[in-house]
């Protein structure tokens, strides 16, 4: 009994810890919650577009040389008329002319020599401008269900190269909220069946 007495203590000790410890992480775990949920950032402002668009806080013309800056030896004459020739263009009619198209010339070449100074590693180019937006790409994506009304109107023949091909009954089929029919020979002056007759030209 004394023996047995001992080991319930024992076990009641053992029992009595291992609930503190628990209740203890408990405690602690609860503590480290609170902890990281008072520590969270506040989630971030709402950015308003149009207020955004409407204060620039960029200007192309930056990018521009001034309107002093020597036009680059490079741009002479000559090589200005051979860039008209090749757009199809009128060379100048004055030398005035000539001097604005040098001077325009000179400013967009300095315009895009800074915008390939930009520096663009990692960013993948620009393949096309379109609404990249998850209902776009649903809106654009071909999928049976959108041509089973399509593919029932077609009958397959073929064995080993089988071929779609329209109904015979479906085709010149106009659909019931259609105004007029069109007859496609009623223009036609001599007509053999389903065609229309061309004389040849008498040399």
């Amino acid at each position: 009994m004394a023996t047995l007495s001992s080991g319930t203590r024992v076990l009641r000790a053992s029992a009595r810890r291992l609930h503190h410890s628990t209740h203890d992480r408990t405690i602690t775990s609860s503590q480290h919650l609170r902890n990281t949920l008072s520590n969270t950032p506040p989630s971030p402002k709402k950015i308003k577009v149009p207020a955004l668009l409407s204060t620039p806080t960029w200007d192309p013309s930056t990018l521009l040389p001034s309107p002093s800056t020597d036009i680059p030896s490079e741009l002479t004459p000559s090589k200005l008329r051979h860039l008209l020739r090749l757009s199809a263009l009128p060379p100048p009619s004055s030398p005035e002319a000539e001097a604005s198209l040098l001077s325009t010339l000179a400013q967009q070449l300095h315009f895009v020599r800074q915008i390939q100074k930009v520096d663009t590693t990692g960013v993948e180019p620009l393949r096309a401008i379109r609404d990249e937006t998850a209902a776009a790409v649903e809106e654009g994506m071909v999928e049976s269900r959108k041509l089973r009304r399509s593919l029932e109107k077609e009958e397959v023949r073929g064995t080993y190269a089988p071929r779609r091909r329209r109904r015979r009954e479906e085709v010149g089929k106009r659909s019931a909220g259609e105004e007029g029919e069109w007859d496609v020979l009623g223009n036609a002056e001599r007509r053999v069946g389903r065609y229309f007759v061309v004389e040849k030209e008498k040399v």
